[in-house]
């Protein structure tokens, strides 16, 4: 699965002391690939700054055009023309404050916007319908942002006027494919978590929110849950956050969101996005009064079931959906609201009225979740994650921090309990594992206290002296047996810290095995015969 980590997210939760070529060569060598390098605002230089519009008027020669001073820091303001609809529809008063925009001015290199390979374009003094334009005010399409160029980039009032963009809004971004054994780095927060480890710095979690402070019920009295098949839906937890306002969310979050790929469209949803990027853990967002009208008026009751035979559901992108007996379904007393862990339908999902969230945390089985996934041929951010198994403990955390955010951002207020229905807790997995044990399957002597620092680096607990007695974290769903914790010695100890040797003797003589060298003769026909063969990595 392909991950994109912007290093300023990174420092949320790492301090970042390498240069990004040596953090990709550090992270890929220990086995969390690094495919590209990408340099948001490498381009820009000295030609792009933060601006503020100081004046609008009409051009004289056209009615679509509009003629903006922009002060940027030099002595005097620069004049320009633009076209963009949203200085247009102000007319010629400029709001309070004035607004912050991306300047660029002649012989800057950006994006050109009207050709489909996107090329770079220097930007040329240009005279348009008679009138001298000395610059360019900037969408988000021709700095590289994103793909919205249907107007110019409004930086926030914090903009500091005259400073480099490049300073502002550059950022550099670690492009990962990450492979299925490496499903707990599919967050922020998981890939800190492994640069910390193999950098010697402290993982900063202060942005996390303290679970202690929120009261825990499995029936709380704003809904009712059930869980019919604890199987496939092992955890699920709600929260409810009232008087919020729909509204765009906050530049920062925004800019986060857009250096991934991923479009902003609400506070809400942008948050449960963003929460999910952050932490690995996908959330959903209800709007609670539909769910209390679909409950005539009562407590709504979410049941987590499968679908029944001939059942269908409008989704999110307005396709009907065809369920079969094996898909796990979020319902309510009404009917199906939600594919779990794929995408929700539109009987509840959140609009622009909506001014009470109900806010889903749950985890699902990621074989059921991923046939879901395949047989509908839906495939979201959600069901990636969920396809390849996620930690149930980590539910009400993500919960909490998006209802936090929420609070914060859309003005609404937490109710301080929470549901959390938990019926079969996750066993915590302990292993031993002998120092000789780990030099035997390495060839090398690493000592007690360095196999207990690595581990501990990782979060697991270590204790014991000849024979260690480790305690896997909650979020390794991939440990299970001795050799697996010496995969994780090795990997932040160095491959490359491994000394060449030449073997002591000579190599056993090799007896043929005939099954398998049937079967590659099997291959060879059959690939000669013109078909492909697929390898995968399970």
């Amino acid at each position: 699965m392909a991950l994109q980590t912007p290093l300023s997210w990174l420092q949320d939760f790492v301090e970042l002391n390498q240069s990004p070529d040596d953090l990709a060569e550090r992270l890929t060598t220990a086995g969390l690939e690094v495919e590209t390098i990408e340099k948001i605002g490498e381009n820009w230089g000295e030609y792009c700054v933060v601006g503020q519009i100081k004046k609008i008027r009409k051009h004289p020669n056209a009615d679509a055009l509009d003629l903006v001073d922009v002060e940027f820091g030099a002595d005097k303001p620069i004049t320009l023309v633009t076209g963009a609809p949203n200085i247009h529809e102000l007319g010629n008063s400029i709001p309070e404050p004035a607004p912050k925009v991306a300047l660029a001015l002649t012989g800057a290199m950006l994006i050109d916007a009207y050709h489909e390979d996107r090329a770079l374009k220097k930007l040329k003094p240009a005279k348009i319908r008679g009138i001298a334009s000395e610059g360019m005010l900037c969408s988000e399409l021709e700095l590289g942002l994103s793909e919205e160029h249907e107007g110019i980039l409004i930086l926030p009032d914090d903009a500091p006027v005259g400073t480099l963009l490049q300073d502002f809004l550059g950022d550099t971004i670690l492009h990962f494919d990450i492979k299925g054994g490496f499903s707990h780095l599919l967050s922020m927060l998981g890939v800190a978590r492994e640069i910390a480890a193999l950098t010697g710095q402290k993982l900063d979690k202060s942005v996390l929110p303290d679970l202690s402070r929120t009261e825990v019920l499995e029936q709380p009295p704003f809904v009712e849950l059930e869980i019919k098949d604890p199987d496939i839906c092992p955890r699920y937890t709600a929260l409810l956050i009232r008087n919020v306002k729909i509204g765009p969310s906050p530049f920062w979050m925004q800019q986060r969101l857009l250096r991934i790929g991923m479009r902003p469209i609400n506070n809400i949803v942008d948050i449960t996005n963003y929460v999910m990027l952050e932490l690995g853990q996908p959330l959903h967002a209800f709007d609670y009064d539909k769910l209390i009208e679909r409950a005539n008026g009562d407590t709504p009751k979410i049941i987590v079931r499968r679908a029944k035979k001939g059942e269908t559901l409008l989704t999110l992108d307005d396709v009907e959906r065809k369920l079969d007996s094996e898909m796990l379904m979020i319902t309510d007393s009404a009917g199906l609201i939600a594919i779990a862990g794929v995408m929700g339908g539109g009987d509840s999902e959140v609009t622009e009225t909506t001014t009470n969230v109900l806010l889903e945390s749950a985890n699902f089985e990621f074989l059921n979740n991923r046939r879901t996934s395949q047989v509908l041929k839906l495939r979201t951010e959600a069901s990636e994650r969920f396809g390849k198994q996620i930690d149930p403990e980590g539910t009400l955390q993500a919960a909490l921090r998006a209802a936090l955010l929420m609070v914060e951002n859309g003005s609404g207020t937490l109710e301080k309990i929470a549901g959390d229905l938990y019926p079969r807790p996750k066993e915590t997995v302990s292993l031993e594992l002998d120092p000789f044990y780990v030099e035997r399957l390495l060839g090398i002597k690493i000592s007690a206290d360095q196999i207990s620092e690595i581990l501990n680096s990782l979060e697991f607990k270590v204790s014991g002296k000849n024979i260690l007695k480790i305690t896997v974290p909650s979020h390794r769903m991939d440990i299970r047996i001795p050799a697996d914790l010496v995969e994780e010695i090795i990997r932040i100890y160095g491959y490359e810290n491994l000394p060449s040797t030449l073997l002591d003797d000579e190599l056993p003589p090799q007896h043929s095995n005939q099954k398998l060298e049937g079967t590659e003769r099997v291959r060879d026909i059959l690939v000669a015969s013109g078909m492909d063969e697929i390898i995968t990595y399970s």
